[in-house]
Formats: C-alpha cells, sequence, structure tokens
C-alpha cells in the first residue's frame, strides 16, 4: 500500500513539474513577444 501511494505522489510531482515547464515556456515567449513589440516600435518611432 505504501509503494502505491508513493507511486502516486511520484507522478503527480513529476506532472507538477512539466506542467511548470510548460507555464516558464509560455512566460518566456510572452516576454519575448514584448520585448520584440517594445523594440520594434522604439525603431519605428526614430
Amino acid at each position: 500500500m505504501k509503494n502505491k501511494e508513493k507511486e502516486i505522489l511520484t507522478s503527480a510531482l513529476i506532472v507538477d513539474e512539466e506542467e511548470e515547464k510548460l507555464l516558464k515556456a509560455q512566460n518566456a515567449r510572452e516576454d519575448l513577444k514584448l520585448i520584440l513589440i517594445h523594440l520594434l516600435l522604439f525603431l519605428l518611432v526614430f
């Protein structure tokens, strides 16, 4: 029974880590888009 609980906790932890990686990647893409938009606006103004 203990091994089963440990397996469930381990798999839940792995899923949480994967979700965290996906969120970080998504946030990085959004940050990159904002940086590129600001750079483009800066270049268009000058």
